[in-house]
């Protein structure tokens, strides 16, 4: 390929999409002086979310657990380290679609909730894959565009296309409007429109080149 003349050339393009899914993700934390209450404490918390999550609607055999973890606590004082307790903490997430009403019922109940979560939405796709599928063919059109306009100015014309390539890594189905909160005491509403998510698709394009 080093010997023909050629010319090579990035495409990229970004397609939109309203978003069709909520990632809801929460973080629980327990902290007492003793090792059993700490865990019998964090799992009473946790079984308070499951609770409100199947009142409002959510199959709870979807929740699922990130990350666990307990270790002890100490506090730090002119240099001392002194044993104040353990804490423990789980991260758990589940998706539903992105229904305003049920979302707004889900936060109203995770407003007034015992679990205490903190929680974050992410909004994003169920199914990129016909938005990754249109932006690949966006970014190869912008890129043969491209390639056109240099070689033009160059004096000479496109010829066969000699390689094209893209990578995993550029393509980005997820984004949208992130809201991160801790519940609670008092209602309040809250109205949440996210933006449109993002996909993007970069390609490396190589054409020969030939004198006009």
């Amino acid at each position: 390929m080093n010997q023909v003349p050629h010319i090579t050339v990035q495409g990229r393009a970004v397609v939109t999409a309203t978003p069709d899914q909520v990632t809801l993700s929460f973080s629980i934390l327990e902290s007492t002086p003793a090792y059993g209450p700490t865990l019998q404490g964090l799992a009473n918390r946790v079984h308070h979310l499951r609770a409100d999550l199947q009142i409002a609607g959510l199959e709870v055999s979807d929740l699922r657990t990130g990350h666990f973890s307990i270790q002890p606590a100490y506090d730090y004082h002119e240099g001392k380290q002194t044993f104040r307790g353990y804490e423990a903490r789980q991260n758990l997430s589940i998706q539903l679609p992105a229904d305003k009403d049920l979302l707004s019922k889900v936060l109203g109940l995770l407003s007034r909730s015992e679990s205490q979560a903190e929680f974050q939405l992410q909004f994003g796709l169920a199914d990129p894959s016909s938005q990754q599928e249109e932006a690949l063919r966006k970014a190869v059109v912008q890129a043969r565009k491209d390639a056109a306009i240099l070689a033009a100015a160059g004096g000479v014309s496109l010829g066969e296309l000699m390689n094209i390539t893209y990578g995993e890594e550029p393509v980005h189905p997820g984004g949208g409007l992130q809201v991160r909160m801790s519940a609670m005491k008092e209602d309040a509403p809250l109205d949440v429109d996210p933006a449109e998510v993002s996909v993007e698709a970069r390609v490396t394009a190589t054409w020969a080149i030939r004198s006009n």
